[in-house]
């Protein structure tokens, strides 16, 4: 019995360490190796995952991590970098491409919309009133945010902008839809109302 428990101990732990280091996409030849490694060799980058667990993109999400503790500063920020993606994409001076506009506002966007969904998700399946009060506090942030994109009337006009001349442009029919969609038939401020193309 104690050789199968000492054995499951084992197993226990390579499985643990070979699930850290995932997380630091160990190349092929190091995998090989990774029964020499040591958890404790995982530390340093293992709490450098911790301070913003909400903002890894990493492809095993490490539900143990999403605490609601840290769901404040995380979603906080995430929306910093995204009010300064925005920003950007709404001041950028021409030449007008897709990557630095259309692109450049979904990739900006990205952080923030992965971890406000998984705060979401938690608060659907594994709700607690630590989360409740967490996700209570940053949800009018969030929505004021995202309320805020489609009447930001400089941001709007250099997407227009770019729309209008991204014909030019060698891109894939599918990203001409999606600049249509995005760019031209968005309505640009409070005060002049909708584009007249999506009416």
């Amino acid at each position: 019995r104690e050789r199968v428990n000492g054995e499951r101990y084992r197993v226990n732990q390579k499985n643990e360490i070979l699930d850290r280091a995932l997380q630091i996409n160990v190349t092929q030849t190091n995998f090989l190796d990774i029964q020499n490694f040591h958890p404790s060799q995982l530390t340093q980058h293992s709490s450098r995952l911790t301070m913003h667990p909400f903002l890894q993109n990493d492809f095993h999400i490490k539900w143990s991590t999403l605490t609601p503790d840290h769901i404040e500063a995380d979603i906080s920020k995430a929306l910093d970098e995204a009010k300064a993606a925005v920003d950007a994409v709404a001041n950028q001076s021409a030449p007008l491409t897709y990557e630095n506009t259309v692109a450049a506002l979904d990739l900006g966007l990205e952080t923030l919309n992965r971890a406000w969904g998984l705060v979401s998700h938690l608060d659907s399946v594994a709700n607690s009133p630590e989360l409740r009060a967490a996700h209570n506090k940053m949800l009018p942030k969030v929505s004021e945010f995202f309320a805020g994109i489609p009447l930001n009337e400089t941001l709007w006009k250099t997407l227009k902008a770019y729309g209008e001349q991204s014909e030019t442009e060698a891109l894939s029919p599918t990203k001409h839809r999606y600049i249509l969609a995005c760019c031209l038939h968005m309505p640009l401020c409070p005060q002049q109302g909708c584009d007249p193309q999506c009416e």
